[in-house]
């Protein structure tokens, strides 16, 4: 675990609303959970290819449910802290019904731009598993103005980063390129700081 200083662990990307941490999984610890992603079968297809019952030509992605994977542990063991000290909050709430998800995202996957949640309190972490992510590969995470007519800040899946942002913040993936290797996996947990 590469952790820095602790309070210059997570970089401010974006005006208080945006953290970025970019190396902060070390390559074994990737290898031992990826291993563990490989050897489950519970992924199941998040999305529809369906809206208002017409065919949309969407593909869902795969999700995993975290909370019965040592990963999940770990992770949150592991950021717990991190997420404190970059808000400069007492405590962080995980949610129980939100995020506490692992991402799949393939060639042909669709992401549509979309807020987590309404509120500026509740925030999203997403640590990005891939031990190797290529930038041609594709997969950015993108985060918009509310206009939606700009990309205000865009994230390369770095293996290992871990990245943190309000709910509120509209954002997508971009897509995956036909030169990647594997799919793109993403552990994904959501909560609310409490000063």
């Amino acid at each position: 675990m590469n952790t820095g200083d602790l309070k210059g662990g997570m970089k401010d990307v974006y005006n208080g609303d945006i953290f970025v941490h970019k190396n902060f999984f070390e390559p074994n610890q990737l290898d031992k959970w990826i291993y563990e992603l490989m050897h489950s079968g519970k992924w199941t297809p998040m999305g529809t290819s369906y809206k208002d019952g017409e065919k949309t030509g969407e593909r869902p992605h795969f999700i995993l449910n975290s909370k019965d994977l040592l990963l999940h542990s770990h992770i949150i063991s592991y950021t717990h802290w991190l997420i404190k000290d970059a808000l400069d909050v007492d405590s962080f709430e995980y949610f129980d019904n939100q995020g506490n998800i692992v991402n799949a995202i393939q060639v042909g996957d669709t992401s549509i731009i979309h807020k987590d949640g309404p509120t500026k309190d509740a925030w999203t972490m997403i640590v990005y598993l891939n031990k190797e992510w290529d930038p041609d590969w594709g997969g950015k995470t993108e985060f918009y103005n509310e206009d939606l007519d700009e990309v205000v800040y865009s994230h390369h899946p770095n293996p290992g980063s871990v990245i943190l942002f309000r709910q509120s913040i509209p954002h997508g993936i971009a897509p995956v390129s036909t030169l990647s290797k594997e799919p793109r996996y993403s552990f994904v947990v959501k909560g609310i700081a409490r000063a």
